[in-house]
């Protein structure tokens, strides 16, 4: 999952102190994964002019045809997939990324 924030700082404060996350940096500006005794779980990062938002990332071990099965069941792909990730919109609106388990 990720949380894209109008302000990301207060976001990792809240998720950090709630459910006793520790943030790690990426590389990109601005963006910290979620750990929890383990891989990341989840990320923060900074909304840009949308709103902000949780968007629910699918591991699958075919990225191209999880994102080629989109359109076929009545959703939208909104970006990709590049190599390791797409976005979606499913039938009834609801945002979504794919990203590759491997």
């Amino acid at each position: 999952m990720e949380a894209a924030s109008a302000d990301p700082g207060v976001t990792r404060t809240f998720y950090g102190a709630v459910l006793d996350h520790v943030h790690e940096p990426t590389d990109e500006p601005g963006t910290t994964t979620l750990h929890r005794d383990g891989p990341a779980m989840g990320a923060v990062v900074g909304a840009g002019d949308a709103l902000p938002h949780w968007l629910v990332h699918f591991a699958v071990d075919d990225l191209d045809g999880a994102v080629a099965a989109v359109p076929t069941v009545g959703g939208e792909v909104l970006l990709g997939p590049d190599e390791a990730a797409g976005r979606a919109r499913g039938p009834v609106g609801g945002a979504f990324a794919v990203i590759s388990r491997r």
